[in-house]
């Protein structure tokens, strides 16, 4: 029988697990690329961790371990509010449109939280 613990990771995740599973869960959380919603978020983080890649800027957004949290939807509405094709590899990209893809993300996100229709482009403007 195993043991059962409350527990808080680093993203925020509040649950209750065995000990068993807390090896899986923190081996899981640890491939996940920073959170953009954590108070703590440093854009400047995820810049350097992308601004050198020949992948395409959509590929990128959508890897969990880059950027932890950007999903399809988030992905389209912050490459069209910042006018860029998904195709475009990162590394055609100037560190001010880098770092405003990446904030754009975060201010994507944050609209979002706890609500219950989805916030995109119409009310995001600039």
């Amino acid at each position: 029988m195993s043991r059962v613990i409350d527990q808080e990771n680093t993203h925020g995740i509040a649950r209750r697990s065995s000990i068993a599973e807390d090896a899986v869960t923190a081996a899981v959380l640890d491939r996940l690329g920073p959170d953009p919603l954590r108070p703590d978020a440093d854009p400047e983080r995820a810049w350097r961790r992308i601004s050198r890649s020949s992948r395409p800027v959509a590929e990128l957004l959508m890897d969990q371990a880059v950027v932890a949290g950007v999903g399809n939807v988030y992905k389209s509405e912050v490459l069209f509010l910042e006018k860029l094709a998904p195709t475009t590899p990162m590394s055609a990209l100037s560190d001010e449109t880098i770092l405003a893809v990446v904030r754009r993300a975060r201010k994507l996100l944050l609209a979002n939280v706890g609500r219950t229709s989805r916030v995109t482009r119409s009310t995001l403007r600039g």
